[in-house]
């Protein structure tokens, strides 16, 4: 996974191993870059990783499902999530949905005073790896209703150097 390209982390190429040794530093780095006056926080949030589990045949089907993530991506999930309390307050948001598609995971926040005027989510996701179907590349996506305004989230991986 690319690490950010601003901060003291510039240029770090994260992996799923380096969760414990940055997870806090690389959550704060977003939190800050998003929101650096520190004086409100966004209405929604919306974190997209890539290469969250190591390409085995055994992660290549797992976390499929809307919902259903794999270890390696539910210990992102929970750290990311653990990280967005700290910093805003455990009441302050609420995850409304997840999607992973091998290494590639997608979280979205929303402000809890925000929740009874979000549309429910709808994710999907699409392999074009491998055969034009696996999904070591492609894409996730979830989409929502927030008051009147309609929100899509896309994170994807895609092949270099095809035309």
């Amino acid at each position: 996974m690319a690490g950010p390209n601003f901060g003291r982390l510039s240029g770090t190429h994260l992996a799923p191993h380096a969760l414990r040794e940055v997870g806090h530093a690389f959550c704060d780095t977003i939190l800050d870059y998003f929101d650096p006056a520190s004086n409100g926080r966004a209405d929604v949030y919306a974190v997209g990783l890539q290469e969250v589990v190591e390409l085995t045949a055994q992660n290549l089907t797992a976390g499929g499902e809307a919902g259903q993530l794999s270890a390696g991506a539910a210990q992102w999930e929970a750290r990311i999530t653990s990280e967005l309390h700290a910093e805003c307050g455990a009441d302050a948001y609420e995850q409304v949905t997840s999607r992973q598609l091998v290494g590639l995971l997608l979280l979205v926040y929303v402000r809890k005073e925000h929740l009874p005027h979000c549309r429910p989510t709808r994710t999907v996701s699409l392999g074009t790896g491998l055969l034009g179907v696996m999904g070591n590349k492609g894409a996730v996506a979830a989409s929502l209703r927030l008051h009147s305004s309609s929100i899509c989230f896309v994170c994807c991986h895609l092949a270099s150097g095809h035309k």
